[in-house]
């Protein structure tokens, strides 16, 4: 994926999309930093992290990344005990292509 092109398409996405807050988009905008980060890849965080690169409280979290994952911006994977939640962003250009202004 490509960092600025997947950004583009998001702003021009939620232009059209009045069912995401700001709570959505700041989830998803650390998210998609710290996919960056791993390449794209899928990757695990603790949710303090989360937390910390949000600004947004753990009831927040978990309430914007279903709601994420129900728009199919993003996939994720919870798993028992202390591990943290897997999570994988899914690109924004190649599920809804390019909506033009």
């Amino acid at each position: 994926m490509n960092y600025l092109k997947e950004i583009l398409a998001f702003e021009n996405w939620k232009r059209f999309n009045s069912a995401i807050n700001k709570s959505d988009i700041c989830l998803w905008y650390a998210l998609m930093s710290i996919a960056n980060r791993f390449n794209w890849k899928e990757f695990n965080i603790p949710i303090s992290e989360l937390m910390l690169s949000s600004r947004l409280n753990k009831s927040a979290i978990y309430r914007s990344r279903n709601k994420l994952k129900q728009m199919g911006l993003i996939d994720f994977k919870e798993r028992s005990g202390n591990q943290s939640t897997i999570y994988k962003v899914n690109s924004v250009s190649e599920i809804y292509g390019t909506q033009k202004y």
